[in-house]
């Protein structure tokens, strides 16, 4: 096989490449939007269990939660585009409601955020995998304290394309009201690059932004159907039911092509498997056929600029 052969190889439309090799397309669903008053309401006096993060019981391999208390946004592998810390917003200024230490209607005035204090607004966050231990979030969320008339949250996976929106219309009150704060989010295997909030005007604050890289821990959940439960597999959305990993790093080979473990898959590890081109390395060998071949580089080409895995 030549570079050129290889290069036309990877122009596959990836649709057909799904279908031919009998992978599992990506699931997504969306949250709210819903009045949000904590985090937890087992370890928050006065909130309601319909009030809490939808994400709060959920299996996570890591899980990042930032309220601005402290006046910084400093959690890992996630950047804002727009907006910063408000404070002190006169009677415009919210916060998520148990922030104060108490769940009662109302926030405390000092309370902190994150946004951008007038005009019309689209902030969007984008996630960095290499901060994450090479895994983009699945589950991901905030809420919107305060904005007036409509929004519209969306999530993006890592090229770029929509793969959930959630719309709403926020009943604007004053004077630190958590009446009209909205939690939304949504979840998407195998993960989300980025999140964007818009609202239609008068600015917008923002809290409680929620992010995590988690599987379905109950009983039976199974997503890509082979077998093995999902907080065991090393490949949640591709079948392996022989689980084959012969690099030893947690993840199958045929959701692998990461061959020189650098947390993605790129055009050096197309010059690695160029160079073990119908052998039998083993690692290069994604589907276990016994020899490195062109549907080796069908799964290869699907995986392009995406992270190993992912595995719970």
């Amino acid at each position: 096989m030549n570079e050129i052969s290889a290069i036309e190889a990877l122009s596959i439309p990836l649709g057909v490449l799904i279908g031919a090799l009998g992978l599992t397309q990506a699931h997504a669903e969306a949250f709210g939007p819903f009045n949000y008053r904590c985090f937890d309401v087992d370890a928050t006096v006065g909130c309601d269990a319909s009030q809490e993060s939808p994400f709060v019981d959920g299996s996570f391999t890591y899980f990042y939660l930032e309220d601005f208390e402290d006046g910084l946004f400093d959690v890992p592998g996630i950047s804002p585009q727009q907006g910063g810390i408000l404070e002190g917003f006169g009677q415009f200024q919210d916060s998520v409601d148990e922030d104060d230490g108490v769940v009662d209607g109302v926030n405390s005035p000092q309370n902190k955020t994150f946004g951008i204090a007038g005009g019309v607004v689209t902030i969007t966050f984008d996630f960095i995998p290499a901060e994450l231990g090479g895994q983009l979030p699945t589950h991901v969320g905030l809420v919107l304290v305060n904005n007036f008339n409509g929004f519209e949250f969306r999530a993006f996976d890592i090229n770029g394309n929509e793969v959930e929106t959630v719309t709403g219309t926020t009943n604007f009150v004053a004077n630190g009201s958590t009446l009209d704060d909205n939690f939304t989010g949504a979840s998407h295997m195998p993960g989300i690059a980025s999140m964007s909030i818009s609202g239609s005007g008068g600015g917008m604050e923002i809290d409680h932004i929620q992010y995590g890289f988690g599987c379905d821990a109950s009983a039976g959940a199974d997503e890509d159907e082979d077998g093995i439960s999902d907080v065991d597999d090393n490949c949640l959305f591709v079948p392996n039911p022989d689980q084959r990993d012969t690099d030893g790093d947690g993840f199958g080979n045929i959701c692998d092509t990461d061959l020189n473990d650098d947390g993605v898959t790129n055009f050096l590890d197309l010059g690695l498997l160029r160079t073990v081109f119908f052998t039998p390395d083993a690692n290069a060998d994604f589907n276990g056929d016994g020899v490195v071949n062109f549907l080796d580089l069908g799964l290869f080409r699907v995986r392009f600029f995406q992270a190993p895995g992912p595995a719970c």
